[in-house]
């Protein structure tokens, strides 16, 4: 049976004048917790789905906003280094253990960027307050290489004016086989379509770094990678997986699926959520 979910919004200080939407979706009878890190351009609220299935089976769940996504403050789709969104990660792992029970372990939950986000931060800073990872989708490298023109256009842009900011390009058609959920996409207020050359350059290159250090990860993984995916590589996430050092992984490859496995067909998206419940009940 569902636990009643009582949601709690704030902002937290990050520094600087930056201040990040955080959202708190408690429950009774607790036995775990999930911090769900968010891709590129879209925000926490969209994993409304995701807390409910949850509560199911007592995981409190815990969400924020990118620096310049959503509610939080920022420009949009900028940052000066990688390091600002996991040292934001750090914040929210502190704010979340804090609010949960000492005794319950905690997940991390990374969509896209917000996987490579993930396996950055447990690569740089261990494993400490964090139980298990989940990742679906994860932005360790694109789909499609971009022309050898404007990976050098875009370098010399990060350094003359990092802060110039363009079209992310992305196509919001090869995010899932439900035009429901594209449609939502489209008319969202909260998600924007804008990054810049500095963003650009931190993300490939954190993108080549991280998948060079594969083997740094030993906490349990979950990998949930779209076969189909169109907008990062699924090929590149296969190899990651294979080079983790983890005792305890699984990797779920759905051959079908388009980028946002949660936000698929309900078809589609039946076994996606089946497995990440399996596997946090496993290990909750």
């Amino acid at each position: 049976m569902a636990s009643r979910i009582s949601e709690i919004t704030d902002h937290v200080d990050a520094g600087k004048g930056t201040r990040l939407f955080f959202r708190d979706s408690r429950i009774e009878n607790e036995r775990g917790g999930a911090l769900i890190v968010h891709g590129l351009a879209e925000h926490s609220g969209r994993y409304a789905h995701i807390t409910e299935m949850l509560a199911t089976i007592g995981i409190r769940t815990f969400a924020y906003d990118h620096r310049g996504h959503g509610e939080s403050t920022g420009k949009r789709g900028h940052i000066t280094r990688f390091s600002e969104y996991t040292n934001d990660l750090e914040l929210m792992i502190e704010k979340s253990r804090n609010a949960l029970s000492p005794q319950v372990p905690l997940f991390l939950i990374g969509h896209s960027m917000g996987g490579l986000i993930v396996l950055n931060y447990i690569q740089q800073h261990g494993n400490k307050k964090i139980d298990g990872l989940i990742v679906s989708s994860p932005g360790l490298g694109v789909a499609v290489k971009p022309p050898a023109s404007k990976e050098i256009a875009a370098r010399v842009m990060s350094r003359v004016a990092p802060g110039f900011s363009f079209d992310n390009e992305l196509n919001p058609q090869y995010l899932s086989h439900n035009q429901k959920s594209i449609d939502a996409y489209l008319n969202d207020p909260l998600i924007h379509r804008r990054i810049t050359a500095r963003w650009v350059t931190e993300f490939m290159k954190t993108g080549e770094q991280t998948c060079n250090r594969a083997d740094c990860i030993t906490l349990p993984v979950l990998m949930q990678v779209a076969g189909g995916d169109r907008i990062v590589s699924p090929e590149v996430s296969r190899d990651f997986y294979e080079n983790i050092s983890s005792q305890d992984k699984t990797l779920h490859f759905y051959d079908e699926l388009h980028h946002e496995i949660y936000n698929e067909s309900d078809s589609l998206r039946e076994q996606v959520m089946e497995d990440l419940k399996t596997w946090i009940n496993d290990h909750a």
